[in-house]
């Protein structure tokens, strides 16, 4: 028999995601071949123009889509709805490259782009402040976001959270993956300030490579308790570095 508690907790787990997206909206995003594409777009109250922050999503909601990830724990809306109550407008585009193996080269093409669209609509609205832009990104979104930093100067300071090295059997990048970012030295091209969050029980391949970034770039490393999904809700700690390293 279900208790009267039980019923409370299931309603609670059915009624988070929900809690999270309540004040974020969809938008379309223009992009540069003139079509759109979905993006979730969080606002803080009052008329700004405010901080802002562009986020680069993991692989999962290219993968299951948004609503897929959110039931298994990675629900975009929640994430957008922490950052506006730190008082940054936050924008999350989402991917539209298909699921796969070995397309993590496309993923990650396509995120780059669509951290230039992003930036764009940022710096077009009245009240965004387009000098305090800054590009926030976790797992395959945290590559996308080292990319991004190094192929355009789009952003003031960017927070890359667990980069996925996507060197193994999903999503496999053989040209923008960890190894040919190391081997390359490009990551030093970064001019912007930015930060790299990595959880203390993350996997071997991603702290390592971690570890190179920082050496090669010269950005603080930091270190939090938790593995790879534990980035896949709000967390504090991760709040108090965007709140040191973003522009407000």
């Amino acid at each position: 028999m279900i208790t009267f508690r039980s019923f409370l907790t299931v309603l609670a787990m059915v009624l988070w995601p929900l809690q999270g997206l309540a004040d974020t909206v969809w938008v379309k995003l223009p992009r540069a071949d003139r079509t759109s594409i979905d993006a979730l777009l969080a606002r803080p109250k009052g008329a700004g123009p405010f901080p802002a922050i562009l986020y680069q999503h993991g692989t999962l909601v290219r993968e299951r889509g948004h609503r897929g990830a959110a039931e298994a724990g990675y629900d975009l809306g929640a994430i957008l709805d922490d950052f506006s109550g730190l008082g940054y407008m936050a924008l999350a585009p989402v991917r539209q490259t298909p699921a796969g193996c070995c397309n993590g080269d496309a993923a990650v093409a396509e995120g780059v782009a669509l951290s230039k669209a992003g930036a764009r609509y940022l710096r077009r609205r009245s009240d965004a402040d387009p000098g305090k832009l800054c590009l926030i990104g976790y797992s395959e979104g945290a590559m996308v976001a080292l990319w991004s930093l190094i192929e355009d100067d789009d952003f003031a300071a960017a927070v890359v959270i667990s980069p996925a090295t996507m060197g193994g059997q999903r999503a496999r990048a053989e040209t923008r993956g960890a190894r040919r970012l190391v081997r390359s030295g490009r990551i030093q091209a970064i001019k912007e300030h930015f930060a790299i969050i990595v959880g203390g029980s993350d996997t071997t391949r991603v702290r390592r490579a971690v570890k190179r970034y920082a050496v090669q770039s010269g950005a603080r490393a930091i270190s939090f308790r938790g593995d790879h999904r534990s980035f896949h809700k709000p967390r504090k700690d991760v709040d108090d570095v965007v709140l040191r390293t973003c522009p407000r």
